[in-house]
């Protein structure tokens, strides 16, 4: 099958912007030819339906835009990795960072963050904190590309959203703990220790997050809370 006769059978001729249109028309012919409606349009059902499982197949297949949920597994995948092998990769550098920037910064620009069906930004912070954890040469290597003045603006963003009605799985609560608990490993260096003492917001960030127990919720295993207060 190629795209002009999956196009045809769903009854789209124009092939411009048809991915806009493909599913309405599918919808539609479904309804009418639906076996249990219309017996005698199975075949027509049929075609439509293959015609639209063809052309939801290539258009993933071209879609230049990443799929987030692939891109969480790969960041989950990560986290589990560092946590679970820490001692087996603690001689070695993470080379993911300047990824992890970007995805980071693009996030904490990103207007619609709390409203996104699957934000990467706590998964990101989650990896932060676990390849942190497993080697001071990361934490250097995170410092030497500002990325301690990057959390904080993540903490800046994702603080300001907490409320007691927030939830423990809630996208500002997630990178808020994680946030912290990068912060909590920072402070055992003395490099790192000197860029958040210049931080005047951290403070009051760490303050208004201990108002909240919600926030507490993510962070009572951690030892480092405490090493950060």
């Amino acid at each position: 099958m190629t795209v002009t006769d999956a196009l045809r059978q769903l009854e789209l001729e124009d092939e411009d912007n048809w991915q806009e249109k493909v599913k309405r028309n599918y919808r539609r012919l479904a309804q009418k030819f639906h076996p249990d409606k219309n017996p005698a349009g199975r075949e027509r059902f049929e075609e439509a339906n293959r015609a639209y499982e063809f052309l939801c197949s290539r258009y993933s297949k071209e879609s230049d835009s990443p799929d987030p949920k692939r891109i969480i597994l790969i960041l989950k995948a990560q986290s589990i990795l560092f946590k679970r092998y820490g001692d087996v990769l603690e001689p070695y550098k993470y080379a993911g960072y300047p990824m992890l920037i970007k995805t980071i910064e693009l996030d904490v620009g990103d207007a619609s963050l709390f409203a996104q069906e699957s934000p990467l930004l706590p998964h990101s912070a989650e990896v932060v904190y676990h390849t942190l954890n497993c080697s001071a040469l990361n934490v250097e290597e995170l410092r030497r590309e500002k990325g301690l003045d990057l959390l904080l603006r993540a903490f800046d963003r994702c603080v300001a959203v907490l409320n007691k009605s927030s939830k423990p799985g809630e996208t500002g609560v997630l990178v808020c703990g994680n946030v912290m608990k990068c912060f909590g490993v920072a402070t055992k260096f003395q490099l790192c220790r000197d860029i958040l003492v210049e931080m005047p917001l951290l403070a009051s960030h760490v303050c208004r997050v201990l108002e909240f127990e919600v926030s507490l919720f993510t962070l009572k295993r951690s030892h480092s809370l405490n090493c950060l207060c």
